[in-house]
C-alpha cells in the first residue's frame, strides 16, 4: 500500500514555509506522493471549507518540485475543461521534465457551476470537453508533429515540447463517481482516482469499473 498527503495550499492564513515543509516531511517519511487540488476561483458553496485563498495547482507543484527529489507530484484533481488543452499539456509536460518524471495527473470534469460560468465554459459540455481534451493532450505528448481534429479543439502538424519524461505519457488518474467518470477511467486512465467514498459505495463502484473494463 502507498500513502500520499494533501498539501495545505488553500485557506487563510497560508504559509509558504508550510507548503515546503509538508512536502519535505512527507518525502522524508517515505510517503509515495503529495497532492494539490484545483480551483481558479473559489466556488461559493465551497467558501466556508476552502477559504478565499487558493494557490494555483501547477505553480504549487513546481515550487515543491524544487525542494524534493523523490516524492511523486499529483493533482487531485485538475478540472480539465477549465483550460485550453494545449496549455494544460504544456504545463504538465514541463513540470514532468523539470521534476525528473514525477507527475501524476489526476483529472476530473468538475462540478462547480459558478466556476464554469466565471470561466465562460458551458457546464453542459464539460464531460465531452474532458474526454476530447484528454485525447488531445495524449496526442501532443506522444506525437511530433501532432495533429488533432475535434469538436472543441483542433490543430495540425504542431511542434510540441518538451515531451513528458514518463512514457508513453504522464500517468492519468481519472476522478469522479458517476458512470461517465468510470467509463472515462477505463478509456483514459492508468488508475481510477476515487475520493470521499465510504467502503460500501466504493465496493459497488469498483465492481462497476471491472464490468466496464471487461466490456472494453
Amino acid at each position: 500500500m502507498k500513502f500520499g498527503v494533501c498539501i495545505p495550499h488553500f485557506g487563510t492564513p497560508l504559509s509558504v514555509e508550510a507548503l515546503r515543509d509538508t512536502a519535505q516531511c512527507a518525502e522524508g517519511l517515505g510517503y509515495h506522493s503529495v497532492w494539490v487540488g484545483d480551483h481558479i476561483i473559489t466556488p461559493e458553496h465551497l467558501l466556508p471549507r476552502l477559504g478565499p485563498l487558493f494557490y494555483d495547482a501547477f505553480v504549487v507543484l513546481s515550487y515543491l518540485a524544487a525542494f524534493t527529489q523523490r516524492v511523486r507530484l499529483g493533482t487531485s484533481v485538475v478540472v480539465v475543461p477549465y483550460r485550453n488543452p494545449l496549455v494544460t499539456a504544456k504545463m504538465v509536460a514541463t513540470l514532468d521534465a523539470l521534476s525528473g518524471g514525477r507527475v501524476i495527473l489526476g483529472v476530473g470534469a468538475g462540478n462547480a457551476p459558478d466556476e464554469f460560468e466565471a470561466l465562460g465554459v458551458p457546464t453542459s459540455t464539460r464531460g465531452r470537453r474532458t474526454d476530447e481534451y484528454l485525447r488531445a493532450m495524449i496526442t501532443l505528448w506522444t506525437q511530433d508533429p501532432a495533429s488533432f481534429q475535434g469538436r472543441f479543439v483542433s490543430f495540425k502538424d504542431v511542434r510540441f515540447g518538451p515531451k513528458p519524461v514518463q512514457q508513453p505519457h504522464i500517468p492519468i488518474w481519472v476522478g469522479g463517481h458517476s458512470l461517465a467518470a468510470l467509463r472515462r477511467a477505463v478509456a483514459f486512465g492508468d488508475a481510477w482516482h476515487s475520493g470521499g467514498m465510504d467502503p460500501e459505495r466504493m465496493a459497488g463502484a469498483a465492481q462497476e469499473l471491472r464490468r466496464l473494463a471487461a466490456e472494453a
